[in-house]
């Protein structure tokens, strides 16, 4: 098992080696943000303010654009 992860390691570095060109880059990222459903309040004793944050598993997406 903790070969195999090794490996994938290694061959995510070596992947990444040819982003260390000079010039522009563009790059794209995807993920899943895997965490829990979860629903947190907070009240707030001196303004009586009550906060309510949930989170729950979902897509991540982002890009960079860029001169080296």
């Amino acid at each position: 098992m903790y070969s195999r992860i090794l490996i994938i390691a290694a061959a995510f570095v070596l992947l990444a080696f040819p982003a260390c060109a000079d010039g522009f880059y563009l790059g794209m990222h995807a993920g899943v943000n895997l965490v829990q459903s979860t629903t947190a309040e907070f009240n707030q004793t001196s303004s009586g303010q009550t906060v309510k944050a949930s989170f729950s598993p979902g897509f991540r997406t982002d890009g960079v654009l860029g001169y080296q």
